[in-house]
């Protein structure tokens, strides 16, 4: 752990203390930071004071009984706002999100935790209504969590399964066991301003498949949700920083098959094993990842590999990935219809990882590509590939520019070979008997 994590640790820590601190008082003395657009939605809905209604915030008291009840009583109204002052909430059992119910904190000073009994951990921290007794996206919807932190080493943080229409903003990821984020099943999930720079197990953002493992916990027991095989369907993460403490597996982690309408734009993503890794034989259709930054990674910057069903309409669009020392900067098995555009990717030490490799892509656009590598190996690899086109590629200090394998309708314009002082010298291409076309423009 280097000392800017542990700075930005205890920068947090800090923030939070000072917060709990503070608890004592009741909401009257607290003001409710909302995002404009949102606020206006809710202006004239009815409000409830969680510690007012009996809950504690102390650090100590089992408050999810008297919090469960809270939420309920809201949505027996009709739905409204339930606010958390500054404090920190036990969660003994997983907090479920009714329809039309919004928890508002107050920022890293509103922190929910939960307790798992003997040696019992995981499970969702909140999740929502629905997730073990509907189907489809009929579980909660139109409900929102903002303005709040989790610090939770023994469960899970924010698990949706089933739901609708969810809304989440301002949320510090402090600790949890796997994820701070898990979502399956679930259709128009916006997450926006999330700044996830503590521990995580294996990932701090999940984007699930389908329902399986989603577990809630009630107290006594854990209970699935029910796995209809139901898809994500427009699933929004933007404005987001992820720079975990402990190097987990992946930044954010595209588990199990299916999923659609998948939106990642203006992301940070720091000290993480691969930046952005799809599971092996699973596939995604519409997905658009956009303005990412990948930096200090260990394995791969974005990795879906080894897939035996192809990715369907994908962009990958304003992408930067650095200091990547493992295995490659960016590796993409099976998809139909890639567009790549403007991604600036460098290798990282004299063992760095360095190419972009592409194998079984079938109509791909290569757009505005620069690849710094370390000496050696392909800056470009296509293996399998058909009707590609690659245009404005610079290749820096590798010892080809482009390597084509068993590949059929390649065609690309305008690409540059630099030295490693960088001096411009003959593009290096293997394989050109795979090429359709060749210009030098």
């Amino acid at each position: 752990m280097t000392n800017e994590n542990v700075d930005r640790r205890s920068l947090f820590k800090g923030m939070l203390a000072g917060g709990s601190l503070a608890a004592g008082g009741m909401c009257a003395g607290f003001g409710i930071p909302t995002q404009t657009a949102h606020a206006q939605s809710l202006s004239g809905a009815q409000t409830i004071c969680v510690r007012q209604a009996g809950a504690r915030g102390d650090g100590q008291t089992h408050d999810a009984e008297v919090l469960q009840r809270i939420l309920n009583d809201l949505s027996s109204k009709g739905g409204g706002i339930a606010d958390f002052p500054p404090g920190r909430y036990v969660l003994e059992k997983t907090l479920l999100i009714p329809s039309g119910v919004h928890i508002i904190g107050h920022g890293p000073s509103t922190i929910l935790e939960g307790f798992r009994p003997n040696d019992i951990n995981g499970y969702a921290l909140i999740a929502n209504q629905g997730i073990v007794t509907k189907k489809g996206y009929e579980g909660a919807s139109d409900f929102s969590l903002r303005n709040i932190a989790i610090d939770s080493p023994r469960t899970n943080g924010i698990v949706l399964v089933h739901a609708r229409n969810g809304y989440f903003t301002h949320i510090y990821g402090l600790d949890a066991h796997h994820h701070h984020f898990d979502i399956a099943g679930s259709k128009n999930i916006i997450a926006e301003n999330i700044y996830l720079t503590g521990r995580s197990g294996t990932a701090p953002f999940q984007i699930d498949g389908s329902p399986y493992y989603n577990n809630i916990w009630d107290g006594q027991t854990n209970i699935a949700p029910i796995r209809d095989e139901t898809e994500n369907d427009g699933i929004f993460l933007s404005r987001a920083v992820i720079h975990p403490t402990n190097r987990p597996n992946h930044g954010i982690h595209l588990h199990r098959d299916g999923g659609r309408n998948i939106f990642i734009d203006s992301v940070l993503i720091e000290h993480v094993e691969n930046g952005v890794f799809r599971d092996r034989n699973t596939h995604r259709t519409d997905m658009f990842l956009s303005n990412i930054v990948i930096k200090d990674v260990a394995g791969h910057g974005i990795n879906f590999r080894n897939t035996d069903k192809p990715d369907q309409r994908v962009s990958l669009n304003n992408i930067v990935i650095q200091d990547v020392h493992g295995e490659g900067l960016l590796e993409y098995h099976g998809c139909q219809d890639l567009t790549i555009d403007n991604v600036k990717a460098i290798a990282g030490g004299q063992t760095g990882a360095q190419r972009l490799a592409f194998h079984d892509v079938h109509r791909c656009t290569l757009d505005a590509l620069y690849v710094y590598g370390n000496g050696s190996g392909c800056a470009i690899l296509l293996r399998d590939c058909e009707h590609v086109f690659i245009a404005k590629t610079i290749a820096q200090s590798v010892h080809h520019s482009l390597c084509l394998e068993d590949c059929a309708g390649i065609r690309y314009s305008g690409l540059c070979e630099l030295a490693q002082d960088g001096s411009t010298v003959e593009p290096r291409v293997s394989g050109r008997e795979c090429l359709a076309h060749w210009s030098q423009s």
